[in-house]
């Protein structure tokens, strides 16, 4: 029985087969260009090591442009999944914090914790006058004559008026003396041994609630407002230009090689398919002609 028409098909799908996989392999290798008798033999390096330089640019400017945009990142700060991760955050936070023994934060800290300059920066701080406008907010539903005056309290006059008479207060009940401030609370410790930071500043989780969702508000605003100069400070073009220039070739292509497995298996598939058609068309015609 002759069988020598499977030849053509059967090289032509070997061919199709081999030509395709050393193209794939000629993307990546040689990692470095050939030369013999000084002469560079052609197509070394592979595509990729030889076309480095401008893959990181495109995919550098692509990045920054399409994916990690000014824009892009605007939308996500502003989408509520963002926002309820902010405040579920620092609800952890501040929640931990406020949980905390005080006589464990002054045993950790030791004789020298700075009481008395802790809260005067706190006063002073956006976060106490976020706190502040919050229980203000907060008390002004049960009060007619709050909240009849409720813009005026927000004033940015009115809320300089009442951090500063609270930094004099604080200056003035210590006279100078930053142990007094210590002294004064251990006096209260050991009254209430377990006292709690929630506890000291009678901050329920409603009020709490309120702070932790002010706090993630201004806190993505803030980030927000700077996005501009965020995004100018970080570069996002030249970082991934320099993270791909840093990688290794080997690496490179073993990543995209594990990542593409799948899809040049059958791209080397359809070469031997092509391949043993056009040796079978080869020798259909062979009858004809």
């Amino acid at each position: 029985m002759n069988l020598s028409w499977l030849i053509p098909p059967l090289v032509g799908g070997f061919i199709g087969y081999m030509t395709n996989m050393v193209a794939i392999r000629m993307l990546f290798r040689p990692h470095s260009e050939v030369r013999i008798l000084g002469l560079r033999l052609p197509f070394t390096p592979g595509i990729l090591p030889r076309q480095r330089d401008k893959l990181a640019l495109s995919i550098g400017r692509m990045v920054e442009q399409e994916l990690l945009s000014e824009e892009v990142l605007r939308r996500r700060l502003e989408g509520p999944e963002l926002q309820e991760k902010t405040r579920a955050a620092l609800g952890a936070y501040t929640g931990e914090i406020l949980d905390r023994p005080l006589t464990q934060i002054l045993e950790e800290e030791g004789q020298d914790f700075p009481l008395r300059d802790i809260v005067g920066d706190f006063v002073n701080s956006r976060i106490f006058e976020t706190l502040l406008e919050e229980i203000i907010r907060s008390r002004a539903k049960d009060s007619s004559l709050l909240n009849r005056y409720l813009h005026t309290l927000f004033a940015p006059a009115a809320r300089d008026l009442i951090k500063n008479g609270l930094s004099k207060e604080i200056n003035r009940q210590g006279k100078g003396d930053a142990p007094a401030y210590r002294e004064a609370l251990e006096r209260v410790l050991e009254r209430r041994p377990g006292l709690t930071v929630r506890e000291f500043i009678s901050l329920d989780e409603g009020h709490k609630g309120q702070v932790d969702a002010a706090l993630s508000r201004r806190a993505l605003g803030t980030l927000e407002e700077n996005l501009d100069k965020i995004l100018q400070t970080i570069d996002i073009k030249k970082l991934v230009i320099d993270r791909i220039n840093s990688l290794d070739m080997i690496r490179v292509e073993k990543m995209i090689l594990d990542i593409m497995a799948d899809q040049l298996k059958w791209i080397n598939l359809f070469g031997a398919f092509l391949g043993a058609l056009i040796g079978a068309v080869q020798v259909f015609l062979s009858f004809f002609l």
